[in-house]
């Protein structure tokens, strides 16, 4: 096994561009300035908030169907009857939550090693431009999940100005904080 340790190192590099153990703002600042360049936009505001700490996604689960009003909890005899119309959008809703894959959770991503960093970003250019942009940013080298993305036309340009809002992640280095302690205890 030792023989593919280069090979695992190499990935491990490549995935820690992707998500790494710091927040490294001015490295993503220079991926922004590269895809901005890129499609042709002029990014004019980057405002990065504090982190927070990673929430793990939960599997959503269709619900029960709302109780009649008036029935009583298990009397059948009181529910009014449904009309096709409900019924067929309630199958049609399951059917919709049927298909969407459960979400992949991993045990070893916590709170206290994986952080959220909000980002928001501000661009000017043509709308085709400004979707390019957010899908460079999508497809770029480090992480990034843009949650909105707002747009105003400005009376006196052909083009728009966005406002992408999301998040960066950083996974913390477990075995650095390990290490240090460590050493420290052993000094």
């Amino acid at each position: 096994q030792f023989e593919g340790i280069d090979k695992l190192r190499a990935e491990l590099a490549d995935l820690r561009e992707t998500v790494p153990s710091g927040a490294e703002i001015p490295a993503f600042i220079g991926q922004l300035d590269k895809i901005a360049q890129a499609q042709d936009v002029t990014l004019s505001s980057i405002t990065v908030s504090n982190a927070e700490p990673y929430v793990p996604v939960v599997a959503m689960t269709p619900t029960d169907p709302a109780p009649v009003e008036g029935a009583a909890a298990g009397d059948s005899a009181a529910a009014a009857p449904i009309d096709a119309a409900t019924a067929a959008a309630a199958a049609a809703d399951a059917a919709a939550a049927a298909a969407v894959p459960a979400p992949v959770v991993n045990d070893l991503i916590t709170a206290t090693n994986f952080v959220a960093v909000p980002i928001s970003l501000t661009v000017s250019g043509t709308y085709e431009k400004t979707l390019d942009f957010v899908e460079g940013l999508q497809k770029g080298t480090r992480l990034v999940m843009v949650t909105t993305v707002t747009t105003t036309k400005p009376e006196a340009t052909s083009g728009i100005t966005s406002t992408i809002s999301g998040f960066i992640y950083v996974l913390l280095d477990q075995n650095a904080g390990a290490a240090t302690t460590a050493g420290t205890a052993a000094g």
